[in-house]
């Protein structure tokens, strides 16, 4: 009998305790929402790394989370870097909030062509930064600076020309 008062108890408290409802900050909105593409990114790496068998070295990530496709809401830009045996490539990665299960991504190039190593995002533009290999340096050194840009057009990341 003492535990069915106990449990009796227990029960009235816990439902007493969820019957308060509160409205959401508007920042804990926009947190939800950023939260599902980046969580879509990592999903897509996953699938990536265990088709492809690539190691994804997530010391040289590179995360930008600004608004892109004009919604008011960040989206999630990643630049990260892939090796396979003695290669590497450096991918770059979209979500929308406004779209957060559909990733895009688009290889930007490695080991002898050319390397990313910064990621910024101006006026809903992706601009990419690094360098690129002269007829001159060795594998571990590209010398030659070059920048190219990137926008979102029809659920795909295009360059600039």
């Amino acid at each position: 009998m003492k535990l069915v008062r106990y449990f009796s108890v227990l029960l009235a408290g816990t439902l007493a305790g969820c019957a308060t409802s509160e409205e959401p900050f508007p920042s804990e909105i926009h947190a939800d929402m950023r939260e599902a593409p980046a969580l879509s990114i990592e999903e897509t790496i996953r699938d990536m790394v265990h088709t492809s068998r690539d190691w994804e070295q997530a010391r040289f990530r590179t995360y930008k989370q600004e608004d892109i496709d004009g919604d008011r809401i960040d989206d999630t830009v990643l630049l990260t870097t892939f090796e396979h045996g003695n290669g590497w490539r450096r991918e770059l990665f979209v979500c929308l909030s406004s779209s957060p299960r559909h990733v895009m991504h688009i290889d930007l190039g490695g080991k002898g062509e050319r390397e990313a190593d910064d990621v910024d995002i101006t006026n809903q533009t992706i601009i990419i930064t690094g360098k690129r290999y002269g007829p001159d340096d060795a594998m571990c050194c590209p010398s030659l600076p070059y920048q190219s840009t990137f926008v979102v057009v029809g659920g795909k990341i295009v360059e600039k020309k």
